[in-house]
């Protein structure tokens, strides 16, 4: 990318879409959906990756790219209008610091309903020599206040689930990833007269959006469905005026800072990225799509009314590939070369840690239902991810190996359920924890390679000026593709699904290493020799040049 934000030829190139209008028309959006957002007239997704300026983008995808190469961060999930009133007194509580005196003190744990509030107050001035019983007695009734304006918001929240979704609902937009909000702001975004957005902690009154149709073709108590286009305007008005969500069009940084701090993410498959703010806007303000990422009956809080969702195999779950005959777990690390092996391993308890090498993604060609139930058939194709490297299974010739491309040839693969007496020709579901075997799209199926023990390089027999040997050979075989028209049984893979906690590990942990590895650059790009301690950039006496 070369753009430096300021200005977007990806506008004048509308031809091709991320969304295609012919997707979920009739499919009705729903409280508690998971959508993608996509500013009209570009071949942009929003996206939020955690950054702490907690400011959301715009990514451009190349031309033929339909997926963004970061799905899991372009999530955002629909809920019910909360109340947030008790909350703002108590932040307002919280400002002032009348209670403690101007101290700062942390607010105490939500006293029992049962509680004296004037013994508590007591209690609370002893301990910490607070002057005014009064107020420390306020903030603990304010407190409780606040407790169950949450509880109650997260019932009301429980209770709408399922509910279709209509012009002129007030809504609010959580990242799903990370459970922040989209709220506005009275702070100045990078472009001028614009309002900049946030994805903040908690949310409130300026996190409510109201949902308005692009043109007078709908009225307001219509449903919408997937793909509508919409104005995202905010409730809540900042100096009179009312603001609405916006794609930007100058924002003054390097594409790659942006993409490489703010999104963490790299390559050529994002050419561009826009800021997100809110203007009041004197032509027409942006239209948006919400496309339906997953539907609401997967989402964790509807678990225990749908259990028979979540025990279906889906796109965008995490998993480990195991071979049972040969008690190995699919592998890929690229120090042992592109191609992707089996390593035995004895881990097949679902409560046992995984390396973080065996985690693999299932991931869809499009946005629309990305996360859609996978099946049994060998038209509906997917991508097969490795999560810590970022690149896809893919077939090069009668090779498999690993590539990083995600429009490369032989990237897509078919799964099939292990049963003899399944109907090819029906479609059925996959369950999460079951035997399947995965084919290209030519009907190769992924087996392992039969072991050849006298080939096997070992610490043992490495051959002299071998070097280290990287793994444990011993323990390792390669993974191929078989060209046979039925699959064997030998080769049913078992699907073990990776603990939520496991999988946020590995995530906070790659996104550690990449800001590590973004400060050991900038620390490159200091002159040789140059002492920046204590404010100086004097020459170093101690230090060598070059050193």
């Amino acid at each position: 990318p070369q753009s430096t934000g300021s200005g977007f030829g990806w506008q004048d190139n509308n031809s091709s879409q991320l969304f295609d209008s012919g997707e979920g028309k009739h499919v009705l959006l729903r409280y508690g959906d998971t959508v993608s957002l996509l500013p009209e007239g570009s071949r942009g997704v929003m996206a939020y990756a955690g950054a702490l300026d907690g400011r959301p983008w715009v990514e451009i995808l190349r031309a033929g790219v339909q997926v963004p190469p970061n799905m899991r961060d372009t999530r955002w999930r629909i809920k019910p209008r909360a109340q947030y009133g008790e909350a703002k007194h108590l932040a307002k509580i919280k400002k002032e610091g009348l209670w403690d005196g101007g101290r700062n003190l942390p607010f105490p744990p939500v006293p029992d309903e049962h509680a004296n509030l004037d013994e508590v107050a007591a209690a609370m001035c002893t301990e910490h020599a607070l002057e005014d019983a009064d107020a420390v007695r306020d903030m603990l009734h304010r407190l409780v206040l606040a407790g169950d304006e949450a509880s109650g918001n997260e019932a009301e929240n429980e209770r709408q689930q399922g509910k279709i979704i209509r012009y002129g609902d007030v809504i609010e937009l959580e990242h799903v990833s990370t459970g922040r909000v989209v709220t506005l702001t009275k702070n100045q975004a990078h472009e001028r007269a614009a309002k900049r957005l946030e994805c903040a902690e908690l949310g409130s009154e300026a996190s409510l959006v109201v949902l308005n149709p692009a043109f007078k073709a709908y009225s307001s108590g219509e449903p919408i469905c997937s793909g509508h286009l919409l104005v995202l305007k905010a409730l809540k008005a900042l100096a009179g005026a009312n603001y609405a969500l916006n794609l930007g069009t100058k924002h003054g940084q390097d594409v790659d800072t942006v993409l490489g701090r703010s999104l963490q993410i790299s390559g050529e498959t994002v050419v561009d990225c826009a800021e997100v703010n809110a203007t009041t806007g004197e032509g027409r303000p942006t239209a948006w799509r919400l496309v339906l990422f997953e539907r609401f009956e997967y989402s964790p809080l509807n678990q225990r009314r749908f259990p028979e969702f979540h025990s279906l195999l889906r796109a965008e779950q995490i998993m480990c590939f195991y071979h049972k005959e040969a008690e190995a777990f699919l592998e890929y690390r690229p120090q042992l070369g592109p191609a992707p092996i089996f390593r035995e391993s004895a881990r097949v308890s679902l409560k046992a840690r995984k390396r973080a090498s065996w985690m693999w993604k299932i991931e869809s060609l499009t946005l629309f239902r990305a996360a859609r139930p996978v099946v049994s058939d060998d038209s509906q194709l997917f991508r097969v991810k490795h999560v810590v490297t970022d690149t896809y299974l893919c077939q090069t010739g009668g090779i498999l190996e690993m590539t990083s491309d995600i429009s490369a040839p032989g990237t897509t693969f078919s799964f099939r359920n292990f049963s003899p007496e399944e109907n090819p020709f029906e479609e059925k579901s996959i369950q999460d924890k079951g035997l399947v075997y995965i084919r290209n799209a030519s009907g190769a199926t992924l087996q392992q390679k039969q072991r050849d023990d006298e080939a096997i390089v070992s610490k043992d027999n490495a051959p002299s000026g071998h070097g280290v040997v990287i793994g444990e050979p011993w323990k390792e075989t390669p993974a191929i593709l078989n060209n046979a028209p039925e699959p064997s049984e030998r080769d049913a893979l078992l699907l073990m699904p990776v603990l939520p906690g496991s999988f946020k590990s590995v995530i906070a942990l790659r996104s550690a290493v990449h800001v590590i590895d973004d400060f050991g650059k900038l620390l490159l790009e200091i002159p040789a020799g140059e002492n920046w301690t204590n404010g100086s950039n004097s020459a170093s006496p101690s230090m060598p040049e070059g050193e």
